[in-house]
């Protein structure tokens, strides 16, 4: 299949960005780069899966302690995390058969996070991301203006520079963050699966004369409760920053910052464009600007996301728990202030909002209201989960043992389209269907993004193609800004109607939102 991509693929992808020596977290530090070389070179080599987990459980805590030590030099409690990851790996074991189709989520998370270094490191891929080029490129250009021309008052200029800066040092752990997110956002997995188990349970012991079998249960205590708290409130809270023109600006001078900013100039961040038209102006002109741009900057915590949160932690929603576990093992994530009323902005520094970032995104991947608009800090690792199928391992009914390939995926770009092809030709497996497949990730995909906000350069065509004696049918999803379509091969349908489900809109009436 053409574009073809598997985890061999993003592998040495990996391999290649190591030896150019790309990796931050790993620049200067020889040994541990040839000791994860040489695990990703076994794991590309290895076929039996047994030994595919054991090569990866040792990479997974050699990508951690090095991603993690990067963003905090704090390292206690790395001993308890890497004790539960190999009881993790150990439950696992337990469940791997308890459905037809699982996914091993011990190396479900390396691989995600391997795909999505793909996905961001590859020239193919950066239109994905061109939204939040933009928003850093007009930071920049707004610093620009300020140094040239005082375009805001002397203390918002000051507020200005220390966002940019803090910026730029959010940019050099940014790495870190998508790898410590990747690695553990399904560390809370196994609390999912207890349900399944006492169910199992329940069929089972009654041939047992066993009738009064307590189901497997816990709550937290009350004294946890003000811990809970503190840590919803902190991954609740979002960096807003506005640059906005003043409110009672004049009319001239309000033509003047037209003349300045021209649109398109301003959307491609053409900065020299800018500065140009800013040449131009008179002094005049140049003096109506002066000071007519306000920054403010806030760390809040809306009421909507926290009430999320909570409802999450209720339910013990497999991703809030896992950024529960790091808050909780993890001293780093412990050793932080994030609300000093005497700094300059009210937004913590680099580090604090780098382990913010992790928690959230990890919360986010599993959260019922969560949407995305596109694709930044926050979006990402839910982006990439949603792409990741190299990992679901099928047990195959008819000879009872496990088969790999559950579909073969293809990952490319073509005229602004992400398009992610699903291919279904393993004939070997007797109760695969694509089209179940396709309903789930199109009810997935409508949930998730937020149609009628998405990020006008994020438009995704998600292709499920069946190749099977049962089925050789084409099914297409297509998302972007306002628009969503389901095909079937070539054919719109009724999205309501085909998904059978009222919460989701017809395609016209997308188009209208």
């Amino acid at each position: 299949m053409e574009h073809f991509i598997d985890e061999k693929t993003v592998m040495r992808f990996y391999l290649d960005c190591m030896e150019k020596d790309e990796i931050i977290f790993l620049k200067g530090k020889t040994e541990l780069k040839e000791d994860i070389k040489k695990a990703l070179e076994k794991l590309i080599d290895e076929s039996k899966m047994n030994n595919k987990i054991q090569i990866a459980v040792g990479l997974w805590k050699k990508l951690f302690e090095a991603a993690m030590s990067y963003l905090s030099p704090n390292k206690r409690g790395y001993d308890k995390i890497f004790k539960y990851f190999d009881s993790y790996v150990e439950f696992e074991e337990l469940i791997f058969a308890s459905d037809s189709f699982y996914r091993d989520h011990t190396l479900h998370c390396l691989w995600v996070y391997l795909l999505g270094e793909y996905l961001y490191r590859n020239p193919e891929f950066s239109e994905l991301y061109r939204l939040n080029r933009e928003t850093e490129q007009g930071l920049k250009l707004m610093e620009k203006l300020t140094d040239s021309l005082p375009i805001v008052e002397k203390n918002d200029a000051r507020k200005l520079k220390t966002i940019l800066k803090l910026s730029d040092e959010s940019q050099c752990l940014a790495e870190s963050v998508r790898c410590i997110a990747a690695l553990t956002h399904d560390l809370g997995y196994p609390l999912k699966k207890i349900e399944k188990i006492n169910k199992a349970m329940n069929k089972v012991l009654p041939y047992f004369a066993i009738h009064n079998f307590d189901n497997f249960s816990f709550e937290y205590e009350n004294i946890q409760q003000e811990f809970v708290n503190q840590f919803i409130d902190f991954i609740s809270r979002q960096s807003i920053i506005n640059l906005s023109q003043k409110d009672d600006l004049s009319e001239e001078t309000q033509d003047v910052i037209k003349k300045v900013f021209v649109e398109s100039s301003y959307k491609q961040n053409e900065i020299g464009t800018v500065i140009d038209n800013l040449e131009s102006l008179t002094k005049e002109e140049k003096d109506l600007l002066e000071g007519c741009f306000e920054v403010s900057a806030y760390f809040h915590s809306p009421f909507k996301q926290k009430v999320s949160y909570y409802n999450d932690f209720e339910a013990y929603q497999h991703g809030i728990m896992s950024a529960f576990l790091l808050m909780k093992n993890l001293e780093a994530f412990q050793d932080i202030d994030y609300c000093e009323p005497d700094t300059l902005i009210p937004i913590p520094d680099a580090r604090t909002i780098s382990l913010h970032d992790i928690l959230s995104s990890i919360s986010n991947h599993t959260s019922d209201s969560y949407q995305i608009q596109n694709v930044d800090e926050n979006s990402f690792l839910t982006f990439v989960d949603e792409l990741e199928e190299f990992s679901r391992i099928s047990r195959a009914s008819q000879n009872r043992e496990y088969v790999e390939e559950f579909c073969d995926t293809a990952l490319y770009m073509e005229d602004g389209w992400l398009n992610v092809v699903f291919e279904f030709n393993n004939t070997n497996l007797d109760n695969l269907d694509p089209e179940i497949s396709f309903k789930g990730r199109c009810k997935r995909f409508l949930s998730l993004f937020d149609i009628p906000n998405l990020d006008k350069y994020l438009k995704i065509r998600v292709t499920i193609v069946g190749k099977l004696p049962t089925d050789q049918n084409e099914y297409v999803l297509e998302i972007a800004n306002k628009h969503a379509d389901i095909r079937i091969n070539g054919e719109s349908k009724d999205i309501p109607k085909y998904l059978k489900s009222t919460q989701f809109f017809t395609k016209e009436e997308y188009a209208q939102m």
